[in-house]
């Protein structure tokens, strides 16, 4: 059974010996999860605030596994910054640039976009969004069909986030203690603190912080998800009393919570 999703370093090992070369002169220390590797021989023409790519075929691309600063800061002069910031790299990155893709397991999302993650062929290739991450241009957000390579940009982000490179120095992203986490209702945040109980109810789970689960916070795990969940990390009840990080979006619901969309949501960091 795997452990728990833990900061850790990272390697990557691409499916195919000759690209393991080429990204290996980049990022040395990654380890590439499955996908299936696409290079294509067109460029892009357009790039969109949302990391999307129009390409020369017509085709869109979303940048797979990751969100723009626009998406989970307040608006202001910081994150237009930082928006911008990331958006001029990206397309100094693809403009005239043959592209690569590993594609999600998913490969379509419901606007017809391309999911992927995205390489500037060359040699060394540039990860796009490992590069993003790593200069805290992007926060990591996955899903249970985006999860190519999440742990990955999660050692990614944890280098960004001790560094308090780009979007991570900023107060707003920095993790909040669940008591706090109300303060937050309808944005993408951080949480940090000790599980009190778990419990597992007709087949969903919750991961509470508080004595009360009507109003403290709570991590909540569908069936599906909970299933996966302790495929991959074992019993709910292995995190009680355990500290982690969870990340998502706060919900109000018997005060606030996250729900939990794939396992490496999740670090276990005690």
């Amino acid at each position: 059974m795997k452990s728990l999703t833990r900061i850790h370093g990272y390697e990557m090992v691409f499916p195919y010996v000759f690209y393991s070369f080429l990204v290996l002169l980049l990022l040395a220390t990654t380890t590439l999860q499955a996908g299936t590797w696409e290079a294509l021989a067109e460029t892009r023409t357009k790039m969109q605030s949302d990391f999307t790519l129009e390409l020369a075929s017509g085709d869109s691309v979303l940048l797979a596994g990751v969100l723009p600063p626009q998406t989970v800061l307040e608006p202001g002069a910081e994150m237009t910054a930082l928006q911008e910031e990331a958006l001029a790299f990206l397309s100094r990155a693809t403009k005239g640039k043959s592209l690569n893709l590993i594609s999600t397991e998913i490969t379509h999302d419901r606007h017809g976009r391309r999911l992927a993650q995205v390489f500037q062929a060359g040699t060394p290739e540039l990860w796009l969004q490992g590069h993003l991450v790593r200069e805290g241009l992007a926060i990591v957000h996955g899903g249970p069909a985006r999860r190519t390579m999440q742990t990955d940009l999660l050692a990614l982000e944890n280098q960004a986030r001790l560094a308090k490179r780009g979007l991570w120095r900023l107060a707003e992203l920095q993790p909040l203690s669940p008591h706090r986490a109300n303060e937050a209702i309808g944005r993408w945040r951080l949480i940090e603190g000790q599980v009190q109980d778990t419990a597992a109810i007709r087949g969903r789970g919750y991961i509470n912080f508080g004595a009360d689960w009507r109003e403290d916070f709570t991590i909540y795990l569908n069936p599906e998800r909970l299933a996966e969940f302790e495929e991959t990390s074992g019993p709910l009840d292995r995190l009680q009393g355990r500290r982690l990080r969870v990340r998502g979006w706060l919900v109000s619901y018997n005060g606030p919570m996250i729900e939990l969309s794939y396992p490496e949501q999740i670090e276990v960091l005690e």
